[in-house]
């Protein structure tokens, strides 16, 4: 499973080592998954969201199957869930992201 992990997320796992965010964190040290970073990449999906786009690009190049964000305006923009999903990237929340995980163990 590729997933691209929001900075919030890792920030927030730092900041409350018991809560969800750091649960997803843990998960992938556990099974050490990959992470992408983001590069060099071009500006395209969603001009109101620039200042994620590199997020976004991140994602879609890393052939990212999920985003797990804690940023409202990504997880509530339907245009955008939907703009991300025809890519095949799917976007979710920390809790939606840990339910998944327990579907697949």
């Amino acid at each position: 499973m590729r997933v691209v992990i929001d900075t919030n997320v890792w920030v927030s796992a730092l900041l409350t080592p018991r809560g969800h965010p750091a649960r997803v964190v843990e998960a992938f040290r556990v099974s050490r998954k990959r992470t992408s970073t983001s590069g060099n990449t071009i500006r395209v999906i969603a001009p109101p969201h620039t200042r994620d786009n590199f997020l976004l690009e991140t994602a879609i190049w890393g052939r990212a199957q999920y985003l797990v964000t804690r940023d409202d305006d990504l997880k509530r923009d339907a245009e955008l869930i939907e703009a991300m999903q025809s890519v095949g990237v799917g976007i979710l929340s920390v809790k939606q992201f840990l339910e998944l995980l327990k579907t697949q163990q």
